[in-house]
């Protein structure tokens, strides 16, 4: 015979709802029926905790952590092996040329230093037209224009200066604004020995664009021939 179902009894939860209660991740309302937990099955539940942490702590977790490790060490390779393909491409770029104007040596007039700055400018050029028809540069240089290595008088007019040292720029195109005129070229350093009447100049590969400040210990130097004496 069956029982009706008594409408006075207060309502009974769901499964879902008993297990949220008894995890207590759910709050039940006061005249709902919530059976007492079972010993055996509370204990079966934890068991199943217990496991499931120890599954993470000792299989899971390794694996996850081995696998960042290995993404992080191939990240390591790769920015090693593109560093050491960059600094090769940077040491043959800039290596050191160099040449002058013997008959002039010692260039001790401003007449002959003017004119052994004009020698290295012109070989710049042709340097640098050199590398586009090498297809190691992407333009054509018109000329070049050798500037003093942070500002200052220029060491042709300065006769007491025994070397000088130039920002030189091998001209693409000029940039007309409205502040002026620029320049856009491959940028060269020159070094300029006024005694022996001779120069070298290195071409100077900018820094890449993710290191705007970068870290001096990662950039490939000039060569010495290229640096200022000070």
């Amino acid at each position: 015979m069956r029982h009706r179902h008594d409408p006075d009894a207060p309502p009974k939860a769901n499964p879902l709802e008993i297990l949220g209660a008894w995890l207590r991740i759910w709050t039940p309302p006061r005249d709902v029926e919530i059976p007492p937990v079972p010993r055996r099955g509370a204990a079966l539940v934890v068991a199943g905790v217990v496991i499931a942490i120890a599954l993470v702590v000792l299989v899971i977790g390794p694996a996850v952590n081995s696998s960042k490790q290995e993404d992080a060490d191939r990240r390591a390779k790769a920015e090693a092996t593109t560093k050491k393909r960059r600094d090769a491409t940077a040491r043959r770029d800039q290596r050191a040329r160099t040449g002058g104007v013997p008959e002039l040596a010692p260039a001790d007039t401003t007449t002959a230093r003017h004119t052994l700055v004009a020698d290295v400018e012109k070989a710049i050029t042709t340097d640098a037209n050199a590398r586009f028809a090498a297809g190691t540069v992407g333009s054509r240089t018109k000329s070049t224009t050798c500037d003093p290595f942070l500002g200052g008088t220029p060491a042709e007019d300065d006769l007491s200066k025994l070397v000088g040292v130039y920002d030189c720029t091998a001209l693409i195109r000029e940039i007309k604004g409205e502040g002026g005129t620029g320049r856009l070229g491959y940028p060269f350093r020159a070094v300029l020995d006024f005694r022996a009447a001779s120069w070298a100049f290195c071409k100077v590969n900018p820094i890449p664009s993710e290191q705007s400040l970068p870290d001096p210990r990662t950039i490939v130097p000039l060569p010495e021939a290229c640096q200022s004496p000070s």
